[in-house]
This record gives structure tokens, C-alpha cells and sequence, in this order.
């Protein structure tokens, strides 16, 4: 409690890796508590969050916080979940059907995207690089926050499947304003940085045509910073190509 004052009392603004109920109440109870002491009702602070339940806690006085996940992560992988899962709920066997039972806590509560953003939280993107993969893959976390699988793989929390179309504003002008950039960048506007990339696919209409599983497969044919064109992707090379390990990654090669 008396960290997180300080802090904020000193003019930062504090991201905190939550992971558990017990964790999110006590940080939400710090930052609620500093908020009171610096009088700065709108501080952007933000979460680093992975659990469930959690986002049945986020209490009115702490709305304005950023919450991080990422989306990459919500899949239905047997291995990692017979190393989490038996740990929250009973199972009984160790497939899909005993790992993802419809109703359960943990099914019901993994990687609560919409519940956050319905609950007040605004969301951005992490990507876990180098801990996931060495390469931050947006456009696979993009895939995966919309259909919450692997290609040709099973659901994870099905009554959550396609909840988070909108995952690339998580990337940008989301991300921008959690980062205080947002008079900079984020968006194209007079008077900002002009940062954008050009893509070989149209990501919005793949989602929305039930295609989401193509937007890992995106590639950027050009990136501009400051107005100025800095990237351009070699067609005859795989130097424009995603380079992953995972077997997210090996799945969408």
C-alpha cells in the first residue's frame, strides 16, 4: 500500500503482474488508496493480467486502468493445462472434454477480454516477447483474440469465441494513451509522428467474414515513422516472415 502511494505520490504511473483474486484485490486496494492521497481520480495505471475471476472485481473507483493480456495465450493446450487447470477445478481425465467443461471456474473465467472491457478496464496488447517467442507476433494475437483457438484446433471458453474483433486497437492507440504517447502517436492525425504500417490483407474484414484464423498470416509490405518510409518487405525472401517456436507458431506456419 505504501509503495504504490509513494509512487504515485512522486508522479508515476504503476503496471502491476496480477495473477490471482487475492493479488488484484490487494493492488486494487493500492492503487484505490493513492489515488485518495495524490487526489488524481484519472491516473492511467495499468494491470498485467492473465486469471480469471478477476475481472469481477474490477471496482468502480479503479475503471480507469489498463489491462494487459496476451491474447495469444487463450487456447485450449492439453499439455499446459493439465498444469494449471487441475489446480482451480476437479477434473476427471485429462482431455479436452475434462480440461474445458463448460460452466467450470476456470472455463468460465480464463482470459476475461470482453468481462474486462464490460467491467471498465481498457484494454491493451502484450505480446510476452522474448518469453513466449522471440518475435512479438501482433498478427498472431490478433488471430487468437478473436477466436481464442489454434488453426483447426478446439475453443477455449467457447461462450467466449469472437468477443474481441477490435484486438488491433489494443495495439495502438490504446497502447499509446496507457503509455502517455497518445498526443504523438497512436492515430493518424494532423500534427502527430505519421507512424503506420501497410498490410497485404484487409485484417477488420477477415474477422468479420469468419475468416479470423488469416490475420496470423498478415505480413507488412511497408512501415512509415515520422513520415518517413523506414521498411519495405522483400517479396523474394522470407525476411518479412514471422519466426516462432511455439506450437501456436508452428500451427500457423
Amino acid at each position: 500500500m505504501e509503495f504504490i502511494k509513494r509512487f504515485h505520490l512522486a508522479g508515476f504511473t504503476l503496471h502491476v503482474h496480477v495473477i490471482g483474486d487475492g493479488t488484484l484485490t490487494t493492488v486494487l486496494d493500492a492503487l484505490e488508496a493513492s489515488r485518495a492521497a495524490d487526489g488524481i481520480s484519472t491516473q492511467l495505471d495499468g494491470l498485467r493480467m492473465s486469471n480469471w475471476r478477476s475481472h469481477r472485481m474490477l471496482r468502480a473507483s479503479a475503471r480507469i486502468i489498463f489491462v494487459a493480456f496476451t491474447y495469444s495465450w487463450a487456447n485450449a493446450d492439453p499439455d499446459y493445462d493439465m498444469t494449471v487447470v487441475p489446480f482451480v477445478d476437479k477434473v476427471i481425465g485429462n482431455g479436452y472434454a475434462a480440461l474445458h467443461t463448460p460452466g467450470a471456474y476456470y472455463e468460465s473465467n480464463v482470459y476475461p477480454f470482453k468481462a474486462v472491457k464490460e467491467a471498465g478496464g481498457i484494454l491493451v496488447a502484450g505480446s510476452d516477447a522474448p518469453v513466449n517467442t522471440r518475435d512479438p507476433q501482433p498478427f498472431v494475437n490478433m488471430a487468437i483474440g478473436v477466436t481464442r483457438r489454434l488453426p483447426g484446433q478446439r475453443v477455449q471458453n467457447v461462450s467466449a469465441s469472437g468477443e474481441h474483433s477490435r484486438s488491433h486497437r489494443c495495439l495502438h492507440d490504446q497502447c499509446a494513451r496507457f503509455l502517455h504517447r497518445d498526443q504523438v502517436a497512436g492515430s493518424l492525425e494532423v500534427g502527430k509522428s505519421g507512424d503506420f504500417i501497410v498490410v497485404d490483407q484487409d485484417i477488420l474484414q477477415l474477422a468479420s467474414a469468419g475468416h479470423a484464423d488469416d490475420i496470423a498470416r498478415t505480413h507488412v509490405l511497408g512501415t512509415w515513422f515520422q513520415g518517413k518510409k523506414v521498411y519495405t518487405r522483400d517479396a523474394k525472401s522470407d525476411s518479412g516472415l514471422l519466426h516462432r517456436t511455439s506450437l501456436a507458431d508452428q500451427e500457423y506456419r
